[in-house]
């Protein structure tokens, strides 16, 4: 008897972690801590925004010591070959960062769209009345 669930393709599997962030350890024990952006055709794991760290092995007389911070390596392309485990750390898409918007309120009494409505009035007034030189346009 067939199986009424659906299979979704390794193709598809890939896709819905694009922008997930994984947690990918190496075999000399590095950890790379990235956003997955794709592959490769032999499958090496593509990352931005990586971080990579360093478990150090703990071995006699280095029990004290703190272990080493990570440091931002940018993007990355990993060997399928010397991954040892991955990870996803998230599965949500992240929120897109965006600048905060200047209160135009608080200098103008207006709001955005109205100082810009403003702004291209003068502009075309400007433009009519020949104030404006053709470089200026």
């Amino acid at each position: 008897m067939a199986s009424s669930a659906t299979k979704i393709s390794p193709i598809d599997e890939l896709r819905q972690l694009l922008t997930s962030t994984l947690r990918i350890t190496v075999n000399d024990g590095r950890i790379f801590l990235g956003s997955f952006i794709g592959t490769d055709q032999p499958m090496n794991i593509l990352l931005a925004d990586t971080e990579e760290y360093r478990i150090e092995s703990l071995e006699a007389g280095q029990n004290d010591r703190e272990p080493s911070p990570g440091r931002f390596v940018g993007q990355v392309l990993i060997p399928w070959k010397i991954i040892r485990k991955i990870e996803v750390q998230e599965t949500a898409q992240p929120q897109p960062r965006t600048r905060a918007q200047p209160n135009y309120d608080e200098y103008t009494g207006m709001n955005m769209n109205e100082c810009i409505d403003r702004q291209v009035r003068v502009f075309v007034d400007n433009v009519h009345a020949g104030l404006l030189g053709k470089e200026q346009c």
